[in-house]
């Protein structure tokens, strides 16, 4: 194996990016070579290519890269008083933090959420939101997990909301993650346990692929295991899954109703990951995921757990120089996905950021949802930043020394896109 070890620091501070809309000029397409039509097929592996060690470095300045901001705080999503908080459900969804008899109960019960954006997409000038309105069950169960929530579409011009779906069902709750908007139609994933067992809990998962159509939702397709999340890319959806066999993503088509698993992370494998593509493959010789690939790169991350601890390490694959850089992202590990010459990835405060191996730079982007996804629309790869102030509806007063209603007004939630061009 060829080594060559290199500590990058980047220096050199971006002009800043513009955040309004630009006409962008068409690029003119140079002719192409009869060499460059035809190249051949290449099959690598982890000896043809030399290795450099990058340290990143946080860079304080621009992206080399425009992003326009949809501001979409002033949305009306209105409040609801989400229905297992009726006195004769709630208690159906008591738990041990909860005193029934208690002000802070009873002043949960009584009073309406404002609607908490989960998750969001666009396509144009629409936005499409995930809109949650039960703050009673869902902070004590699994994440996502309702009994009342909604979907809207938001006009990013006039700034009106319009309704799609709503679900209001005392007696179930959902566990509803992620949304895309493709074809039409607005996609959202429902996962839950059947067949349990009384005694262990244990059961099997049913994920099913929710479209929402001229406000009918129906079943698009069904999956017989977990499934967390769903974003859209043209006419494919991708949704994220898993089993007892690991983590995996599933490619939807829309016009064919087909799915395939696009790639595997198996738990306790020992097979060299094998990366695949139209134009080359890669034996890397490493037990990892593939992030993504195109025609000069390629990205794999591999975890390698000490204890406790776990370290992530992404290898990128420079085909044309036929490098391959290594950088430890731990602390950026989250949700990594290729754009331009290195990927995005949110860290744990949680915050995007992007990082390009070869310039060893980090640039900060935005301030993240926790549970937000990238998505895509069309060729443009945005990102959701989105704050969701849970309105606070009593409070403690020392005087009286019991909890009364708060009527202290509340921050307005700040609610952005960032698309980056």
């Amino acid at each position: 194996m060829k080594k060559a070890v290199i500590f990058i620091v980047a220096a050199v501070l971006m002009t800043a990016a513009g955040c309004e809309k630009k006409p962008k000029p068409t690029p003119e397409i140079p002719p192409q070579e009869d060499n460059e039509l035809d190249k051949p097929f290449l099959t690598l592996a982890a000896d043809d290519f030399t290795d450099i060690d990058v340290r990143l470095t946080l860079v304080d300045g621009q992206p080399p890269f425009e992003m326009d901001i949809v501001d979409f705080t002033g949305a009306d999503l209105g409040s609801r008083l989400s229905p297992c908080k009726e006195i004769e459900y709630r208690n159906s969804y008591q738990f041990p933090e909860q005193d029934e008899g208690s002000d802070i109960y009873a002043g949960i019960c009584k009073h309406e959420t404002e609607g908490i954006v989960r998750a969001s997409s666009m396509c144009g000038d629409k936005l499409y939101l995930l809109v949650d309105y039960d703050d009673l069950c869902g902070p004590f169960r699994s994440y996502g997990d309702t009994h009342c929530f909604s979907v809207y579409s938001y006009d990013i011009p006039t700034g009106e909301t319009e309704e799609l779906y709503s679900y209001s069902e005392p007696e179930e709750e959902m566990l509803v993650k992620g949304i895309a908007y493709a074809d039409g139609a607005v996609y959202t994933i429902s996962s839950r346990l059947i067949d349990v067992d009384k005694g262990t809990g244990a059961g099997t998962y049913h994920s099913s692929l929710l479209e929402i159509r001229n406000g009918v939702i129906s079943e698009a397709e069904a999956f017989p295991y977990y499934c967390s999340d769903v974003t859209a890319h043209g006419d494919k959806l991708y949704i994220q899954c898993s089993d007892e066999k690991g983590t995996f993503r599933t490619e939807y088509d829309i016009n064919t109703h087909e799915s395939t698993v696009v790639y595997t992370t198996a738990r306790n494998s020992r097979e060299s990951l094998v990366v695949e593509t139209d134009w080359y493959s890669i034996d890397t010789g490493l037990r990892g995921q593939l992030i993504g690939s195109d025609e000069h790169r390629a990205y794999v991350m591999c975890t390698d757990y000490y204890g406790t601890y776990s370290k992530n390490t992404l290898y990128t694959y420079d085909i044309d120089t036929g490098t391959r850089y290594i950088s430890d992202i731990t602390q950026y590990n989250g949700e990594p996905t290729p754009y331009r010459n290195g990927i995005i990835a949110m860290a744990s405060v949680p915050y995007w950021y992007y990082i390009e191996p070869e310039l060893g730079a980090v640039f900060p982007l935005t301030a993240s949802q926790v549970d937000s996804r990238l998505q895509y629309d069309g060729d443009i790869l945005y990102l959701p930043s989105v704050e969701n102030n849970v309105r606070t509806y009593i409070k403690y007063d020392e005087e009286s020394r019991k909890w009364v209603d708060n009527t202290d007004p509340a921050e307005p939630a700040e609610r952005k896109i960032y698309c980056l061009k």
